[in-house]
């Protein structure tokens, strides 16, 4: 596999592993641009590929998965020890290996934030902590609501209803 490959891989389906191992659902923007254009894997054989390279989770991991099944299927796998990032992305930027190794990481209490990705050394040249802010974190929690499917369709409706489009001017546009 092309390290590229390996790469989209690993952004478009880590939030699959995560799908697998959390219950939890997340888009990816850029998942759906290059998952045009690849046959898409099964989550599970997506989680032994990401394993390959990130290593088998450890106990601490484990007891976080809510899900039996994630569990019982990595402990059903012979170990395999994380990959030394700068042997997989040869002749890569030691920068953006090193920001690879830190976004690349099952826990997600210990995976690399968004403003600490900004901050890395391989964002040097981008990097302006005064026009870098910081969005309100999105409340998801309705998603956890147990409703009936009449009910979800009737939010739906009332969400779509009430929205309105931004107003432009003329001017603004030109």
């Amino acid at each position: 596999m092309l390290h590229v490959e390996l790469i989209l891989n690993m952004l478009c389906f880590f939030p699959g592993t995560r799908r697998l191992l959390t219950g939890q659902s997340v888009s990816f923007s850029l998942c759906s641009i290059w998952s045009s254009f690849t046959e898409p894997p099964v989550d599970i054989d997506q989680l032994k590929l990401i394993m390959l390279l990130v290593g088998t989770p450890g106990p601490e991991l484990l007891k976080k998965l809510s899900s039996e099944s994630a569990r019982n299927y990595i402990h059903s796998l012979p170990h395999m020890p994380k990959r030394n990032f700068a042997d997989v992305f040869l002749g890569a930027n030691p920068h953006a290996v090193d920001l690879l190794e830190k976004m690349l990481v099952l826990d997600t209490d210990k995976r690399i934030t968004a403003a600490e990705a900004l901050a890395h050394p391989y964002f040097t040249q981008y990097h302006d902590p005064e026009d870098e802010p910081v969005a309100e974190p999105l409340d998801q929690s309705f998603e956890s609501r147990d409703l009936k499917i009449e009910e979800w369709k009737r939010l739906t409706y009332e969400e779509v209803c009430s929205f309105e489009p931004p107003l432009f001017d003329e001017n603004d546009m030109e």
